[in-house]
């Protein structure tokens, strides 16, 4: 039995992967204690080599989940710390307008109209949880919302908030840097990044996209 490598010389064994017949020289290494060509040798590194490569990335994508769950969890965790402290902020903005009132009520100073006194503290309240969720986008995407719509969409904005977004009730504008957000009825009660930037009566583009 001549060796199919070397058809000059004879084979002295067979290789246990392909099984062609091959002298000493053609063996490049053992598997399970069988001998293996020089081909299918190299077969066998690219094949493991793969392997490793598959396994090194499918570790990579693992750990890219578990740091994407992290940060959505973070996310998720700022949000919800956010929303509590806008309703603690419009809860103490209901006892200080009730005592304001009572206090008012029980002078005999002639009490000032209620918009002189407080802005809506309702509206506020929902404003500064808008103000918070854009700002929250802002820290997680880089970038600010072309709309509240996509704050809604994105999970960052939900419940009672969200329905008043949804029925047009806050106008949103930004020049891509700082943005403004106010009540559609209520022009003068604005929360801004740039205060300067943003006149009462500034226009909203259609449908809430920035300017």
């Amino acid at each position: 039995m001549k060796c199919y490598y070397h058809p000059d010389r004879e084979a002295t064994t067979r290789c246990s992967i392909c099984g062609k017949p091959i002298c000493d020289d053609d063996i490049a290494g053992y598997k399970n204690g069988k001998p293996v060509c020089k081909i299918c040798a190299i077969g066998e590194a690219l094949t493991q080599k793969e392997s490793e490569d598959k396994q090194k990335q499918a570790k990579l994508e693992q750990i890219r989940r578990e740091r994407e769950q992290k940060r959505l969890k973070s996310a998720k965790k700022r949000l919800k710390i956010m929303i509590i402290v806008g309703i603690i902020l419009f809860v103490a903005e209901v006892i200080a307008y009730i005592g304001l009132k009572k206090s008012v009520a029980e002078s005999t100073v002639t009490p000032p109209q209620t918009s002189q006194v407080a802005p809506d503290i309702k509206q506020k309240a929902q404003l500064l949880m808008v103000f918070q969720a854009i700002q929250l986008y802002r820290f997680e995407k880089g970038k600010l919302p072309n709309n509240l719509d996509i704050l809604i969409d994105d999970g960052y904005i939900q419940g009672p908030v969200a329905d008043i977004i949804k029925s047009g009730e806050v106008k949103y504008i930004t020049d891509g840097q700082d943005f403004a957000v106010m009540p559609v009825d209520n022009d003068t009660l604005i929360i801004s990044t740039a205060p300067d930037k943003f006149s009462p009566g500034a226009k909203e583009a259609p449908g809430g996209d920035a300017q």
